[in-house]
């Protein structure tokens, strides 16, 4: 068969189409399938780019830990597939399913994923297995392993595209909000508002982030593209306006009876004030809030110019 290789055989490129045998079930859980769409990865160029250049640290993953050219083998990790072939032992799918095949597809039965890192089961980043461990799938096949723990079958109306998006950027995204624990109402600053920050963003939405405030460019300067967070987070200004709110009790006495104790015999009694009283305080507050904020910001910015100093 064709696979779309990372091989020593193309210097100039780093890659390009070769004839490698057809992937063979070697595990009675493997599948095997036929790409339906696939997307091209960032880590598919930076594996093509190290190995023009003969290789470097970034790309010791998939070239080899002594910077060596790892001979043909397929690109590609993010890939809608049907499937041709089954083990003995998979039961959840059959032939002609059309699934999903996530960027991760680890060995289920390592020690890694019993602790819980999925991703690195086997080994540094194991659990990617197609174009690392094995062929990925950029070819006319490629095979899985686990494929009734690695494998999605896609809904009925779910699109070719979404499910490719599902298979790497979507996760990635969603993993990212995973492990930082975002909670519900948290303030969320996303770096980086490519493909995965967008789904880093979604994700921290769907984790009750309400002051998720993603980063971008401005006319030539770092802002965010909204607000929520109110231009502080951390105690640091991200560039936009400040805004907080400042909320004020009712005042505690009221012309109204109240109930109440007598300190000296615990007996009790009403309360009822007499004379001139202004319940409302908001009008003299707006200027002490001012006033407040106003030194907190000189005060900020005085600290700044020390430091400068």
């Amino acid at each position: 068969m064709r696979g779309f290789c990372l091989s020593s055989s193309f210097p100039e490129k780093g890659v390009g189409w070769l004839e490698i045998p057809k992937p063979q079930i070697q595990n009675p859980y493997d599948a095997i399938l036929e790409p339906v769409a696939v997307s091209p990865c960032t880590s598919d160029v930076h594996s093509a780019r190290a190995n023009m250049a003969g290789g470097n640290a970034a790309s010791n993953l998939i070239l080899g830990k002594t910077g060596q050219k790892r001979p043909d083998i397929v690109l590609g990790h993010e890939a809608v597939g049907r499937v041709v072939e089954v083990g003995a032992l998979v039961t959840d799918f059959k032939v002609g399913d059309v699934v999903s095949v996530p960027c991760v597809t680890p060995n289920w039965l390592t020690l890694e994923v019993q602790n819980g890192w999925y991703q690195h089961s086997g080994g540094q980043a194991g659990g990617r297995f197609t174009s690392l461990r094995d062929h990925g799938v950029f070819g006319e096949y490629f095979r899985i392993p686990f494929a009734d723990m690695n494998l999605a079958r896609i809904p009925e109306g779910v699109s070719l595209a979404a499910g490719v998006m599902a298979t790497d950027m979507i996760t990635t995204g969603f993993s990212a909000v995973e492990m930082a624990e975002v909670a519900y109402g948290d303030t969320v600053v996303v770096i980086g508002i490519g493909p995965v920050g967008l789904m880093s963003v979604a994700g921290a939405a769907l984790r009750g982030s309400e002051n998720n405030d993603p980063y971008c460019m401005k006319n030539g300067a770092v802002r965010t593209r909204t607000n929520h967070a109110g231009g502080i987070l951390g105690g640091l200004s991200t560039g936009m306006p400040i805004v907080f709110r400042a909320a004020f009790k009712p005042t505690p006495s009221i012309a109204l009876p109240q109930q109440t104790v007598r300190l000296s015999d615990g007996a009790p009694v009403t309360l009822e004030l007499r004379g001139r009283h202004d319940p409302c305080i908001v009008p003299r507050a707006v200027p002490c809030v001012e006033a407040a904020a106003a030194l907190a910001v000189l005060d900020a910015a005085l600290e700044a110019r020390i430091w400068k100093l």
